[in-house]
């Protein structure tokens, strides 16, 4: 009996930490969200804004 509540504990704890992780990553994609993905990216959205604060094409 002991070993079936040892597993039952194990599995429990495992489920608790799949839901922080879980919850871990949804608040760096919330923290992030519309962040350039790429260096690429970057560079684009920075001329981007450079363009519409100014109204000079970079």
């Amino acid at each position: 009996m002991a070993a079936v509540v040892s597993a039952d504990v194990v599995e429990l704890a495992l489920w608790a930490r799949r839901k922080q992780l879980e919850e871990a990553m949804a608040d760096l994609h919330r923290r992030f969200e519309g962040l350039p993905a790429d260096l690429a990216d970057a560079e684009e959205a920075e001329r981007a804004l450079l363009e519409r604060e100014t109204g000079l094409a970079a």
